[in-house]
């Protein structure tokens, strides 16, 4: 995945360090200006979005949305539908097909 996407934002998982070598975006930089865009709010938001429908069907896994994004368009969305199944990552990837090269992941 990293050597795919030009970057990859996400949110941290109840505090454990996530994709070692990636910007990481938290919670609270949803809201600040600490060089996160308008667009990375947007673009979070709708991961999170899809995250919630995997809500209490993804246990023991964390429920995951991811958008794609390239020169400013969502080129692949997905989420983690429940335990067993692809992650958000797959789905997106998937549906970005070879697009996916040099996009952003929200994740």
């Amino acid at each position: 995945l990293p050597m795919l996407l030009s970057k990859c934002m996400f949110l941290p998982l109840q505090g454990r360090s996530r994709g070692r070598g990636y910007q990481r975006m938290t919670a609270s930089a949803l809201d600040s200006s600490d060089g996160v865009t308008d667009d990375d709010r947007k673009y979070m938001r709708l991961a999170l979005g899809l995250a919630e429908k995997g809500k209490g069907k993804t246990f023991p896994n964390p429920c995951v949305g991811c958008v794609l994004v390239k020169d400013g368009k969502m080129i692949g969305e997905g989420y983690h539908p429940k335990a067993g199944m692809p992650h958000a990552e797959v789905y997106a990837l998937d549906m970005a097909g070879a697009a996916a090269a040099g996009a952003t992941a929200y994740v």
